[in-house]
């Protein structure tokens, strides 16, 4: 008996882990219930130490079943610790042809993850920022719900 407590710690120490495993950061903005302003940007603070390995970055986007569109424009500015920085403009699909949301719903409410750069290798270690701001012409932009971003290495 004692003995398959153990192994089921020992199981259980070795599994937990591994849940994250590979999770640099993941962090999820909610956004205004009024809407969300174009010059409301949301921002991330990632903290890298790791020049080597590569990396995914991918996107959360979380919106109500009213939102009128199906597609999202994001403006996605990178910022290193050196101070330099690019932007990316990237279209997010929201919904198929034939106006089904994609990726997950309950209640009203689809979530999905957009991959958004691949095979990425921080160059400085230190302090990177990314904004994220939506290039939609509605301002406020209703019914998104939250942004959230996750970075992960890839081993």
């Amino acid at each position: 008996m004692l003995r398959r407590f153990l192994f089921l710690g020992l199981l259980l120490v070795l599994l937990i882990p591994g849940c994250k495993q590979g999770i640099v950061y993941s962090h999820t903005e909610s956004i205004d219930p009024e809407g969300w302003k174009s010059a409301n940007f949301k921002s991330f603070e990632i903290m890298i130490e790791d020049t080597v390995n590569a990396h995914s970055i991918d996107l959360h986007l979380r919106n109500d079943g009213r939102y009128a569109y199906s597609n999202l424009f994001l403006f996605i500015r990178t910022y290193a610790p050196t101070g330099a920085s690019i932007v990316d403009t990237i279209e997010c699909r929201m919904a198929d042809k034939s106006g089904k949301w994609l990726g997950r719903g309950i209640g009203g409410q689809y979530q999905q993850t957009i991959p958004y750069k691949k095979d990425v290798i921080f160059p400085f270690k230190g302090k990177y920022t990314i904004e994220v701001e939506h290039g939609m012409r509605a301002n406020p932009l209703p019914e998104i719900k939250d942004l959230g971003l996750t970075i992960k290495v890839l081993k």
